[in-house]
C-alpha cells in the first residue's frame, strides 16, 4: 500500500491568532482532523483515498496533518524550516540531530513548492505515529518513479535500530 498525498486546499488553511496556547492548539487540531478526514474520505473539492493531506501556505508545502514532510533531491534532504507552522516532533528532531549525521546526510531547511517536490528523487513523512512513511504520489502525480526510495528505506531501518537500542523490550 503506497500513500497518496495531495496539498490541502488553501480554503482549509485557518490562521489562528489566538493568544492562549491551548486555544491555538485546539484550533490547529480541528484543522488537522478536518484535512485528514477530507484526504481519506473525499469531498466535493478533492477525491478521497489519500493517506493524508499536505498543508500549503503561500504556495509552499509546510507539513502534513501529523508529520513533517521531507524530500530527497540531488543527494540533499529538504524540509520546511522549523517555525510556528511546523510540528516540532521528536522523530523530526532525531532525523535532524542524529540520523542525518550518522548517515552523512545534508539537510536544507527551506520552503519549496509542489513542483519542486515532484522533481525529487524521493519523499517521505516523518513523525511519531507514521515514523518514516514513504510518499510516492502528490496530487495524482508520481514522485520520481512512484516507488519507495532507497534512502527512505534506510531511514526506516536506522530509526528501528535506534529505537531497538535505546528502548529495549523488557522481558520478565
Amino acid at each position: 500500500l503506497q500513500p497518496f498525498i495531495r496539498p490541502a486546499p488553501q480554503v482549509l488553511q485557518l490562521r489562528c491568532s489566538c493568544k492562549a496556547p491551548l486555544a491555538a492548539m485546539a484550533a490547529r487540531t480541528a484543522q488537522q482532523t478536518l484535512c485528514q478526514h477530507t484526504a481519506q474520505t473525499g469531498s466535493q473539492q478533492i477525491i478521497g483515498n489519500a493517506f493524508d493531506s499536505l498543508f500549503v501556505r503561500d504556495g509552499k508545502i509546510t507539513e502534513s496533518t501529523e508529520a513533517s514532510f521531507f524530500i530527497y533531491k540531488d543527494g540533499i534532504l529538504w524540509t520546511h524550516p522549523e517555525n510556528n507552522f511546523i510540528h516540532k516532533n521528536i522523530t523530526r528532531r532525531l532525523l535532524m540531530e542524529r540520523l542525518s549525521k550518522d548517515m552523512d546526510l545534508q539537510i536544507i531547511e527551506r520552503a519549496f513548492d509542489k513542483d519542486f517536490a515532484l522533481k525529487a528523487d524521493e519523499a517521505f513523512l516523518c513523525g511519531p505515529r507514521c515514523e518514516f512513511m514513504p510518499v510516492t504520489k502528490i496530487d495524482r502525480s508520481f514522485v520520481a518513479d512512484g516507488k519507495v526510495g532507497e534512502l527512505t528505506q534506510k531511514l526506516q531501518d536506522a530509526y528501528m535500530a535506534f529505537v531497538a537500542k535505546e528502548c529495549p523490550a523488557k522481558h520478565e
